[in-house]
């Protein structure tokens, strides 16, 4: 994680270790959009979240066995063989069964003639965004000079997602820095009612502020 990075260096220009013209970064806050904290969770608590978020009930007890069947057998696998080898070829390989959870109780909502939004379940289909609250944010001007921004945030940047996407970025074990940020810095998460962003499993993993 690159916030991480950041801190370790800042380490290193205060212990003298980095050439002095090097400039250390005032890193403060971290704002996470989306955020997978660790997959093998994230995609376990879609199962929970469909079953038990405080808007509709997406998968009932049947529904829920069968998922965490499916989980058992073809996604926990491929997420501990991307931990185990971390490739880019096993952790792509894991994407597709993965979130074949989500597309199942998509499937069986439709068939019951069900209709809602994997990004927010209160609505009733997709292309209903959440609120952009955090883009808002980030193109305020007082915001840009605190940040040293040099550069407009590019929202849903299209050519990232398929750099992550490509490589089974989502799948790949979280790095162990995620402990201990939490300790150093303020954590914006911007949270959606989606079954692609359970907040069980993000507050398991760090202490946020909900925002959004």
């Amino acid at each position: 994680m690159f916030a991480s990075h950041i801190l370790t260096q800042n380490a290193a220009i205060a212990a003298g270790t980095l050439p002095s013209s090097t400039t250390a970064i005032n890193l403060v806050a971290l704002g996470l959009n989306d955020g997978v904290f660790d997959p093998a969770i994230w995609y376990r608590s879609m199962i929970d979240y469909s079953a038990n978020n405080p808007y509709r009930v997406l998968a009932n007890s049947s529904l829920v066995s069968e998922l965490i069947a499916y989980y058992d057998a073809e996604c926990a696998p491929r997420i501990a063989a991307c931990y185990a080898t971390d490739s880019n070829v096993d952790c792509y390989g894991g994407m597709g069964p993965c979130q074949g959870i989500i597309n199942k109780v998509t499937a069986a909502n439709t068939a019951a003639g069900v209709l809602f939004s994997k990004n927010d379940v209160r609505q009733p289909a997709d292309g209903l965004s959440p609120p952009e609250t955090y883009a808002a944010y980030l193109y305020r001007e007082d915001v840009q000079r605190a940040i040293g921004a040099r550069k407009n945030y590019t929202l849903r940047a299209i050519d990232v997602l398929v750099n992550v996407t490509g490589s089974g970025d989502c799948e790949f074990e979280p790095c162990p820095c995620i402990d201990g940020l939490h300790t150093a810095l303020n954590f914006d998460l911007s949270v959606e009612a989606g079954t692609c962003c359970p907040a069980s499993n993000t507050l398991v993993h760090a202490n946020v502020r909900c925002i959004g």
